[in-house]
């Protein structure tokens, strides 16, 4: 898409069109025991936080058009999070069955939190 606006140069008024760029938005939900926190980004760069006490709170987020949702919960649905979700393109559960960029050796990893997995594979590339 474009949008177009005038501008004036030497006194004169000129069409000028400017093209709009689309950046892919991805929401991140992590559904805790006392916080439910998010983070909208855009493209890779962290644009915004949230932080809502239930997930009623969260429901004005998660009705505006995003590219991608990702939830993480050890309390809420995480289906019922992506429920309320209409406007999201592509959406995901982070539980411990996905394919992650590390090796998990943890004995016993579903009971290991997915917000830790997520921590670490964030620090993966750094290691």
């Amino acid at each position: 898409g474009h949008t177009w606006f005038l501008s004036k140069r030497s006194n004169f008024l000129h069409l000028i069109r400017i093209e709009k760029q689309h950046y892919v938005t991805n929401l991140v939900v992590d559904s805790g025991n006392s916080r439910i926190k998010a983070a909208l980004f855009r493209e890779t760069s962290l644009a915004q936080t949230f932080s809502f006490s239930v997930v009623s709170e969260l429901q004005t987020l998660l009705t505006q058009p995003h590219d991608n949702i990702i939830v993480s919960s050890v309390k809420e649905d995480a289906e019922k999070i992506l429920a309320l979700s209409v406007a999201a393109n592509k959406k995901m559960e982070l539980t411990t069955r996905v394919d992650f960029p590390i090796h998990i050796k943890y004995a016993t990893p579903d009971t290991l939190g997915v917000d830790r997995i997520a921590a670490a594979c964030r620090c993966a590339p750094r290691i």
